[in-house]
């Protein structure tokens, strides 16, 4: 009896988890074996807005990266933030919102300067901000 019901619970918390993922107005997108040019610099609350495949081939060149990333993104549905800057290697950019899309960046504390690129997908009918 006790194995039925820790199977059903955890079955329940698989399909909550399922249903809040399509929810998510805002999630980061994998950019892992991109190399990060140190001289595209720009400012952490103005990211570049992407909407379509050329766009992403151009603000991120290489070979095979907006074919990867392209599979990750449906451009009907989503479009994509990128953030590129330079500051702290401790800086962290985090996102989250209901309705909207809203992103935070904890500055690092260490004096080194690091460049830094995240991208994230945003559900097309919704707006962002970058929280002050």
């Amino acid at each position: 009896m006790r194995a039925l019901l820790t199977v059903t619970v955890c079955g329940l918390m698989a399909v909550a988890a399922t249903a809040d993922d399509k929810k998510a107005v805002v999630r980061e997108v994998d950019l892992k074996g991109y190399e990060v040019n140190a001289k595209n610099r720009g400012q952490v609350t103005k990211p570049t807005k992407i909407t379509s495949a050329e766009e992403l081939a151009k603000a991120l060149p290489g070979k095979d990266v907006a074919e990867k990333i392209g599979k990750q993104v449906d451009f009907s549905k989503e479009y994509l933030l990128l953030f590129r800057w330079s500051g702290s290697g401790q800086d962290k950019l985090s996102a989250g919102g209901d309705k909207k899309a809203v992103f935070t960046l904890k500055r690092g504390l260490t004096r080194d300067l690091r460049p830094h690129l995240h991208l994230f997908a945003v559900a097309k009918d919704a707006e962002w901000e970058f929280a002050k």
